[in-house]
Order: C-alpha cells, then structure tokens, then sequence
C-alpha cells in the first residue's frame, strides 16, 4: 500500500496546535501547554499554542460581547427575579465599564483603583449583597486588592445573568461541568449536543476554527485541564 507523501511528511513532522480549553480559574495560571509548546519547539517541531478560556472570557467581557449578551438575555421567556430585573436595567453601565475594568485588571492603577473602592461607579447587583468590612479585610494598603474583590463580584454578576439567560452552561471557572460529572448516562451530553449553540458557544467555535485556519494543523492536543 502506498503512502501519501503529505502523509508522510505530516508524520515525520508535523504541525502541532495545542489547546487550553475553557473554562478554568481565570487568575490561575496553567502553564501546561505553553511549556509542553516550549518543549517542542526545542526538538525542532512547528508547534502553535492557544488559552480558548482567555480569549472566550476576553470576548464575553468587552463591550460590544456585552451588548449583545444583553440584546439576548432581554428575550429570556423565564421568571425574572428582582436581582436579575435590577441587572438588565443596569446594563448601559455594565457596558460602559466592562472595557475600564478588563484594563485594570491587566494594568492596575490607584486611580481606577479609588474609583472602584469608592462604590459608586460599579453597577452592583446579588453578590454585592453579601455585605463585608472591607477596610477590615484588606487595610488601608490595600486598595488594588480590594478593587479585585469588588471586580471579581461584578463579573459574577454578570455570570449569573449569561447563565441563566443566554447560556445554562457557562460559569467563570467551569463550562458545561455539569454535564461531565457524575452523569448516569450519556443522554444528557447527547442533548445537550443537539441544541442550538449559545452565544458564547458560537464565540468559541469562531476562536477554534480561527487557530486552525492560522496553524493548519496536523495534530491537535488538548490539555486537561
């Protein structure tokens, strides 16, 4: 039987894509497949290397991915409960410092920093309901760690409403977990399968198919987690 040269070549070298997939703890490194990348890279292989959990958050979490979350969570048919009213009805400022916050959290400075601790430029919703001395947790040196606390409850607000009206299967550190855990058979992935992607689901297979039009793979690892 003969053998394809391209197959051949693939074989003797060939290109490699490897995949951080989502979603993971975003403030965590997982420094798995970058170092495996490195790794590869050094025995002389073409190796490409990408974070979906990074870039699907980045997409999520941005202006123009918030506004149309929220074009798609006003048509939620489902009951609406006072947290969730309150959030839509907040969301031009949702939109208008999503962009501000996401920088922060690249770059903090003590001016964004006074802004976020001064509680009046955050929307806020059901998880800053829970209330928290926070001059007692974090002290008076620690403006920049308290801006993160308060971001961290602003961006679980926003979960909250994807998951209950764009995307039952999204969650900041988690996606679709609860169709890979203690499952009693099969049947539930399978539907889950067959339903119409969400939004973030769309997002994420644009990011997919983009790495493989850029790498052309031959192979395509994914690391787990």
């Amino acid at each position: 039987m003969m053998i394809p040269e391209y197959f051949r070549k693939a074989v003797a070298n060939p290109v490699v894509l490897l995949i951080t997939p989502p979603l993971m703890q975003p403030n965590t490194p997982y420094p798995a497949t970058p170092l495996l990348t490195g790794f590869l890279k050094s025995k002389g292989y073409t190796v490409f290397q990408a974070d979906l959990g990074i870039e699907l958050l980045r997409k999520v979490f941005s202006s123009d991915g918030l506004i149309k979350l929220f074009n798609e969570a006003e048509k939620y048919q489902g009951e609406r409960s006072r947290e969730l009213r309150r959030l839509l009805a907040l969301r031009q400022q949702y939109i208008d410092t999503i962009g501000p916050v996401m920088a922060f959290l690249t770059n903090p400075t003590t001016d964004v920093a006074t802004r976020i601790t001064g509680r009046d430029w955050l929307p806020e919703s059901s998880h800053f309901q829970t209330s928290i001395d926070l001059d007692w947790a974090f002290g008076s040196m620690g403006i920049i760690d308290k801006s993160k606390f308060l971001i961290t409850r602003y961006l679980q607000d926003i979960s909250d409403m994807i998951t209950q009206c764009v995307a039952p299967h999204f969650s900041l550190i988690h996606y679709g977990e609860r169709l890979s855990v203690s499952l009693p058979g099969f049947d539930p992935m399978l539907q889950a399968l067959q339903e119409a992607p969400s939004l973030p689901d769309q997002w994420l297979i644009e990011l997919l198919d983009k790495h493989m039009m850029e790498a052309l793979p031959d192979l395509v690892g994914f690391s787990v987690p």
